[in-house]
């Protein structure tokens, strides 16, 4: 409605104007000379107001592709919680899957008195989980305490020793996010698709293919960015990584559009 109003105004400003203008041309009127000094001002200040709203128009636009990608970031965090609680629930499967730890034993009877000066008896050894889930879960740990080095190297081991474990899926997605942590997005993607690769049928593809997409964003590579999220909306439409690459295919041709 302003972008209306304004070439409106200018125009009965530019008609008043030329009225003036030959009013003080007949009769060499003063104050008709300052009615066209008047108007020009008002007509600057008109410009200077369009400019203003034009310029707000721009930074609404930008506000609301960054809260675009504020909440697919927001989201992104939400769902790495929920694959890492995945993931510790993949630990307590392959437990179980191995016969898990010794169940508890019931309460034992009170212990008999001892006699004066007798050594009371030891405890049991405290059960330690198999080494697979242990590299796993030192990983995560050292990946949240922003500590990928150490995590690569435990995953890296991790999936030396045992390739065929449960775990070995969601270790290489992993290694992949530790690099990404590191900024070394070029390894990164190489680990990633190892997990496309190597692991099609593994649930952890969907995830493997949102971080691709994200690391060749991060190298200024928007078609491949797109590429990995296509497929991933294709392939896994039903995910929630697909959910997220959908909201960050829009953002991306948004951004497209406002370069041009």
């Amino acid at each position: 409605m302003l972008h209306a109003f304004f070439p409106s105004m200018l125009r009965r400003f530019a008609g008043c104007a030329l009225s003036a203008a030959a009013v003080a041309g007949c009769a060499g009127d003063d104050s008709g000379r300052r009615a066209i000094v008047e108007i020009a001002s008002a007509q600057r200040e008109l410009g200077d107001m369009r400019r203003l709203q034009d310029g707000s128009a721009r930074q609404l636009a930008e506000l609301q592709s960054r809260m675009r990608g504020l909440e697919a970031e927001t989201a992104g965090l939400a769902r790495e919680m929920r694959s890492t609680a995945a993931g510790l629930a993949e630990i307590q499967a392959a437990l179980r899957a191995r016969g898990g730890p010794p169940a508890e034993s019931p309460a034992a009877a009170p212990e008999a008195a001892r006699a004066p000066g007798a050594e009371p008896a030891a405890l049991p050894p405290v059960a330690q989980p198999p080494e697979p889930e242990r590299l796993f879960a030192s990983a995560q740990a050292n990946l949240r305490a922003r500590e990928p080095g150490q995590a690569v190297l435990e995953l890296t081991d991790l999936m030396a020793r045992f390739p065929r474990h449960p775990l070995a899926p969601a270790a290489q997605l992993w290694i992949g996010e530790a690099y990404s942590q590191q900024r070394d997005f070029r390894q990164a993607l190489i680990e990633l698709r190892k997990v496309v690769e190597e692991y099609p049928q593994s649930p952890q593809v969907p995830e493997a293919l949102l971080k691709i997409g994200l690391c060749h964003r991060a190298l200024g590579e928007p078609g491949g960015a797109s590429a990995a999220w296509r497929r991933l909306a294709s392939e896994h439409p039903r995910s929630e990584a697909a959910a997220r690459a959908r909201a960050l295919l829009a953002a991306l041709r948004g951004a497209a559009r406002r370069s041009h």
